[in-house]
């Protein structure tokens, strides 16, 4: 095939989104296929040309900001000391030196001047099967709880927040959404934050309460209602007391209530 028909190709395939079923198809295809030396060469070229892109590097970066690798997840979740399971060995096990003299210079003149966070050694820590103690568990929960203060959640309002929104700013009044209330002992992000300001004379917090996550007694079976649902609910009524104790005051609405809502029914809720 000449260049220029190769070129061609692959700028019609440009953002095509292949299937999840096509790309089992095609790894099925290639399961046990050997390439040639030249191929494995040709690869190599092509990805050193994208990794050496300008930008390609910080958008890469960018993209995995926060995310943390699934087996990392699972071994602070379960608090195993391994991610392989009984009987299964890692493929590098018994291997000595199976890296090259050329790429273990390359590895470490990479990682030279670079500095690891807290966090990120002690994740590797884990990763590598190191025994954690609680001094680290203790220091890692606080590096997350920190990050976790600026993460916005849920990342889009819900349709009654916004309904609610859109009502404050219609009777003019300044409000803050997802404030993180650090001042209690459950912290988390409110829907709504409302300053003192004129109208308002006691800080006051908003929260959209969906019929089923939050658990509305009138719409659902609580006794019947998920363990989740249970929990969340009683996370609600220790939040409240929490932030009444602390000078909030705090008004708790249910979507179905939010739904048919008018101006002057949360003009009289204030």
């Amino acid at each position: 095939m000449e260049e220029k028909q190769k070129k061609k190709i692959s700028e019609s395939l440009k953002g095509h989104i292949v299937s999840a079923e096509t790309r089992n198809k095609i790894s099925l295809k290639m399961t046990g296929r050997k390439l040639s030396k030249s191929h494995k060469e040709k690869v190599v070229e092509r990805i050193r040309e994208r990794s050496s892109l300008k930008g390609y590097r910080d958008k890469l970066s960018k993209s995995m900001k926060g995310i943390t690798p699934k087996n990392i997840d699972y071994l602070m979740k379960t608090g195993e000391k391994t991610r392989f399971e009984k009987g299964q060995s890692p493929w590098n096990k018994g291997l000595k030196n199976h890296l090259s003299k050329e790429s273990r210079k390359k590895i470490s003149l990479a990682g030279m001047g670079r500095k690891q966070s807290e966090e990120t050694k002690i994740k590797r820590g884990i990763y590598i099967g190191r025994p954690i103690s609680e001094e680290h568990k203790k220091t890692l929960s606080k590096l997350m709880k920190e990050r976790r203060k600026g993460i916005i959640v849920p990342k889009f309002d819900t349709s009654i927040e916004v309904k609610i929104q859109n009502l404050l700013k219609q009777l003019g009044i300044e409000f803050i959404t997802h404030q993180y209330m650090k001042d209690i002992k459950y912290s988390y992000q409110c829907d709504i934050f409302i300053p003192v300001q004129k109208g308002i004379s006691q800080k006051t917090i908003i929260e959209c309460d969906g019929d089923y996550w939050h658990g509305n007694p009138e719409r659902i079976d609580l006794i019947k209602a998920k363990q989740s649902i249970k929990i969340q609910r009683c996370l609600d009524f220790e939040r409240t007391a929490q932030l009444e104790e602390a000078g909030f005051r705090v008004i708790r609405l249910w979507g179905s209530e939010i739904k048919p809502m008018e101006i002057n029914d949360l003009r009289r809720r204030l």
